[in-house]
This record gives C-alpha cells, structure tokens and sequence, in this order.
C-alpha cells in the first residue's frame, strides 16, 4: 500500500482536531496532510526534515502566493490542524525505502522514530532512529500491514510549550 496522507487522530482530551486559520509563506506549494512550521515570520511553511517543531497539519493546500500573507483579495489564510503534545496523528510507516515492502511491527509501539516526506506526504521512516520526531503508541492497521497506519504524537524539540491552550 502506498503512504497516504497524514491527518488528525484524536486529542487526549477529547473533542474535536483543533482548527486554526494562518496566512502563509510565499510560495508553498503543500499537499494536505503535510507538516507546517511557522517560518519564523509569523508565517506557515512546509516542514523539512528536522527543521524544527511542527505547527500543524495542513487542512488546505499551499496556494503558492506571490508574497507572504495574501492573495489577490487580501484574505488569503491556510487552515490547518494544530499539533499540540496531547494530539495525536496517524502517518504511514515505512523503513524510508519506499518500495512498498515495509511491513509494521508489533514492535513498532512504544518507539519514536523520525519523520520524511514522499511526494508531499509526511510518512513515519523506521530507519531514522537519531532525528526523532513521533513516537507510535498504536498500530492502525494490523501487524503485517505493508505501509501501514500509525497513530501517535508529534515529539517537540522545545521543552518550553507556551502554547498549550491555544
């Protein structure tokens, strides 16, 4: 099976994916699904590996603006899920070889392992063990699932989380 897009799973406590409107950087081009950072800016970017804590979850895509912030209208902001310590996600896993051969492992929970991106959708890689960045707590999909799902939470590099009621 191929990686599928990432989404919302759940929240540890309760309720619904916690939405947010923000405008967005100049010339993101992301799919649903991937990870946004804020560009130090005020601005959403897409996230590359290791780039620093993740903002969210795109619930819309990149609209590749010609400047930060709007579009011809002037209203132009990206929806997206906010990933905060108690959100969890559900991503595809794969050993970052992405030949649709990696198969989940009873073994998989309880780990963290770091994040990649394929074709605009952000995937679980069993084979990045220093640059850790989820840690799966359940396996969506049963043991054996080629590409399968996988829930978890997003690890932060901040130890201070000012946001946590936002």
């Amino acid at each position: 099976m191929a990686i599928r897009a990432a989404q919302w799973h759940s929240n540890d406590t309760g309720g619904p994916p916690p939405i947010r409107h923000r405008h967005e950087a100049a010339s993101q081009t992301w799919a649903v699904g991937m990870a946004l950072i804020d560009n130090g800016s005020g601005y959403l970017s897409i996230w590359t590996a290791d780039a620093g804590d993740i903002e969210g979850l795109a619930l819309s895509p990149g609209q590749n603006l010609s400047s930060a912030g709007t579009d011809a209208a002037g209203n132009q902001k990206a929806r997206y899920i906010k990933v905060h310590p108690w959100t969890r996600l559900e991503l595809s896993i794969d050993d970052g070889t992405l030949n649709d051969s990696y198969q989940s492992v009873a073994t998989n929970v309880g780990t963290a392992y770091g994040l990649a991106i394929s074709s605009g959708k952000l995937y679980v890689d069993t084979s990045d063990t220093t640059n850790l960045r989820f840690r799966v707590d359940e396996l969506v999909d049963p043991v054996g699932t080629v590409n399968g799902r996988v829930a978890g939470y997003i690890l932060f590099d901040s130890t201070d989380y000012t946001d946590a009621q936002s």
